[in-house]
């Protein structure tokens, strides 16, 4: 049974961080597809025209 040294750890870590990188990288692009199906506002927000005419030259 193997020790859960710091050594040991940080060994582990490095011979698993291509892995942790690749899996980041496949889910990263899952999860911002999610939020924007779930956050998708079609229509323009009441007073959005108002909104910018106000701010449009700060």
């Amino acid at each position: 049974m193997v020790k859960w040294e710091v050594k040991n750890v940080k060994k582990f870590t490095y011979k698993a961080a291509n892995v942790l990188c690749a899996f980041a990288v496949l889910i990263a692009p899952i999860a911002g597809r999610a939020c924007r199906i779930l956050f998708y506002e079609p229509e323009k927000p009441e007073g959005l025209d108002d909104f910018i005419s106000k701010h449009k030259g700060l």
